[in-house]
């Protein structure tokens, strides 16, 4: 198949995001982004135009959607503009590239089957995508890697970042970074019922953000592990009625409301996972609010952390499993899009400060 250049995307300044929690004010300006960059490599379209080692994948894809291929091994597309990635999405059985770095307007939707939605090669300052609305995926065997999500749904008509829902299966999220959107930054929801199950969300930075994650009436198993949930007001996650999810290794900091919340018709694993009050924290500290049914262990927090009512955990797929502080201090060395913008490298410096050695 022939590859044209159609073009290079006109540069656009991300806007600065609107956080719920404060970070040092010689930061904000490491919050513009740069103008967008094609790759210089384009004469062989088939060959990478940037370089993957810009982020650390040597982290398996684990969990409920371990075995999830998305569009390995089909036809390789790649794009330099929203209207190309728009054209891309049309079709299933394909791995979508990025030729070009910068800022992609959406909405975007995943609705066929066999898709890799891959930023891995795009050039610096790599690929972020905002708009009215972001990211949904209704299909099955989808693996999203390396994107940025910012500034979705503000106006009137707030939205997720990414919206997994009905007809969606067998899906990744996997270092991706997700902020200021304006209803949740990952939402996976099954409210028609369409069998929507096997979903793992990795090693992503989510937030600052209000809502961070909702999880609701999805009967299918989920794997949330070795995420950073930053400066969230509530949800992160929030489980509701649904009966196999795997929360582990994840650590949520300068959370406001709650941290972690099992609603009723929910069984669910909390394990490992680092809670960290900050300043919007409020007292004395919800960090894991258990209203369903949830096995707690080893968690490490302000608080009952460990307050579950299950004896025995929810079977689940294996996770490679650290220790809390171990595992906050792997993410912070590798989850998230790369190359990291200022949005990520601003609170990662905040998280390593309250972190500590």
């Amino acid at each position: 198949m022939k590859h044209a250049v159609l073009g290079i995307i006109s540069a656009v300044t991300l806007v600065a995001v609107q956080r719920p929690g404060a970070l040092h004010e010689e930061d904000q300006r490491a919050f513009q982004a740069q103008p967008p960059r094609v790759a210089a490599n384009l004469e062989n379209p088939q060959e990478a135009p940037g370089k993957s080692s810009l982020s650390p994948f040597d982290t398996p894809l684990e969990g409920y959607g371990a075995g999830v291929k998305g569009g390995e091994g089909k036809e390789v597309m790649w794009v330099a503009s929203a209207e190309e990635l728009t054209k891309a999405l049309s079709g299933g059985d394909r791995h979508i590239r990025f030729k070009a770095g910068g800022t992609f307007k959406g909405p975007f939707q995943i609705e066929h089957p066999n898709v890799t939605l891959d930023g891995r090669d795009a050039p610096a300052p790599g690929v972020t995508l905002t708009g009215e609305k972001g990211l949904t995926i209704v299909a099955r065997n989808v693996v999203v890697r390396n994107l940025r999500v910012r500034d979705v749904g503000l106006g009137k008509k707030i939205a997720d970042g990414i919206k997994i829902g009905s007809g969606a299966s067998d899906v990744v999220v996997d270092h991706c970074s997700i902020s200021n959107c304006g209803d949740g930054a990952i939402d996976i929801t099954d409210y028609d019922q369409k069998g929507v199950k096997n979903i793992t969300v990795s090693w992503c930075l989510i937030g600052p953000q209000h809502k961070a994650m909702l999880i609701s009436q999805v009967k299918g198993g989920i794997s949330i592990h070795h995420n950073l949930f930053y400066s969230t007001i509530n949800r992160s996650p929030n489980i509701q009625e649904s009966p196999l999810c795997d929360v582990r290794n994840n650590t949520v900091y300068n959370f406001k409301l709650y941290g972690m919340r099992a609603e009723a018709g929910t069984r669910a694993n909390f394990v490992r996972n680092l809670l960290l009050a900050g300043a919007q924290t409020r007292q004395p500290p919800q960090s894991v609010v258990v209203v369903g049914e949830a096995y707690a262990e080893g968690n490490e927090g302000p608080g009952e952390v460990n307050k579950g009512n299950l004896s025995v955990p929810v079977d689940a797929p294996k996770v490679t499993t650290q220790a809390p502080r171990e595992a906050a201090k792997l993410v912070l060395d590798k989850a998230g899009a790369f190359p990291r913008d200022g949005v990520d490298e601003a609170l990662l410096k905040e998280m390593r400060g309250a972190l500590g050695p």
